[in-house]
């Protein structure tokens, strides 16, 4: 109630503390004007939420014309001041409303010196002025620490999402990319071979109708990790490739014409589902580059070197490329691999060899590995 509809809730707290107040009044045998100033004094509570500052200052200006013009013995206008006090303690800082608690108190000592409270009252009311003012205040402080929490789990929610996004955006870029290359290589392929070779050319067609499927049935399992659709469908349950993949993401390189060949050294040792899908997509990514950029007749190794809490890879390709400067390149490929090995400790480098070729290397650190 207190979130949906604060005038009513603030209506009700007036009214409480009026009807705590009653008895009090009602014994004191004031008259019809006595009554009036009770209505008045609690009337500012309605306010306390939306203007606590505002509502303190006319309380406690209501409170000394009672106390000065009001009938004798009425006691309610001290309870009101405290509620006041504890309201502008809630809702705003302290700065606004000190002042207001300080001449709440300076009116407490001057009736005590005037000889209208006792010695006892005093330190009572002093008491509960400092309760409330500090009660007030630790609750505000409480709900203001709640609030920044919530903000920041707002941002890391906001932060995630957005890693989240350009995780998939690398991994659509991958996956795109690289069928793409494979299948343009495996289509020029069986244009060369048609005339002479109408059979291999058929059964490229073929492999390029299945590496278009796969291409397909990847994107389809990311988008539907994207759109939160938990399915039990076998595309959305299918694993992320890896290390033991490569086998068979060479086959599908080699089908192109590509001569490649994988290299394995050290003690190969299981990793993390996340560093062995980073070792697949970088051989992926270095290979689709040298399907797009080697030219014909191109051939390339892929070494994988397992040392002490560390992989090595080299992707190295010799062939129709000469040596120089990088190719420009019209997407983000490089910068992807670069991101994907530093999120392992890794600093990517790639480049030209001297006699010809292009070499992409680098150093995945493994965390929690276990023997093979």
């Amino acid at each position: 109630m207190t979130a949906r509809h604060p005038m009513a809730t603030d209506a009700g707290i007036a009214v409480a503390v009026a009807a705590a107040n009653v008895p009090q009044t009602v014994g004191a045998d004031v008259a019809a004007g006595g009554w009036l100033w009770f209505a008045a004094v609690h009337l500012p509570l309605l306010w306390r939420r939306r203007a606590p500052t505002a509502a303190l200052w006319t309380v406690l200006a209501l409170v000394a014309a009672a106390w000065f013009a009001g009938p004798g013995g009425l006691t309610y206008p001290v309870v009101v001041a405290l509620a006041a006090v504890y309201a502008a303690a809630r809702f705003r800082p302290w700065k606004r409303w000190w002042a207001g608690v300080a001449a709440l108190e300076a009116a407490f000592v001057a009736a005590a010196l005037q000889g209208d409270l006792g010695r006892t009252d005093l330190v009572a009311l002093s008491f509960a002025l400092a309760a409330v003012a500090l009660s007030g205040t630790a609750l505000r402080s409480h709900y203001a620490h709640r609030a920044d929490l919530a903000e920041r789990d707002r941002q890391r929610a906001g932060l995630a999402l957005a890693a989240e996004r350009n995780r998939i955006a690398a991994e659509l870029h991958d996956i795109i990319s690289h069928n793409m290359a494979v299948m343009v290589a495996l289509a020029d392929g069986a244009g060369l071979t048609a005339a002479d070779s109408p059979k291999r050319a058929a059964e490229t067609l073929g492999t390029i109708a299945d590496t278009g499927r796969q291409c397909l049935d990847e994107m389809h399992r990311l988008v539907t990790v994207l759109r939160g659709d938990e399915t039990d469908s076998e595309t959305t349950l299918a694993p992320q490739p890896g290390v033991d993949q490569l086998d068979e993401l060479l086959e599908r390189v080699g089908d192109t014409g590509l001569r490649v060949r994988l290299e394995r050294g050290g003690t190969p040792v299981r990793c993390g589902a996340g560093l062995s899908l980073t070792v697949y997509r970088l051989v992926q990514e270095a290979l689709t580059n040298t399907l797009a950029h080697a030219g014909p007749s191109a051939s390339a190794t892929v070494r994988l070197e397992y040392g002490e809490g560390h992989i090595d890879l080299r992707v190295t390709d010799r062939g129709g490329r000469p040596p120089g400067p990088a190719p420009h390149g019209r997407g983000r490929g490089l910068t992807g691999m670069a991101e994907r090995a530093a999120a392992y400790g890794g600093r990517l480098e790639a480049g030209p060899l001297p006699d010809g070729g292009w070499e992409v290397r680098t150093r995945l650190l493994i965390v929690d590995r276990r023997s093979a």
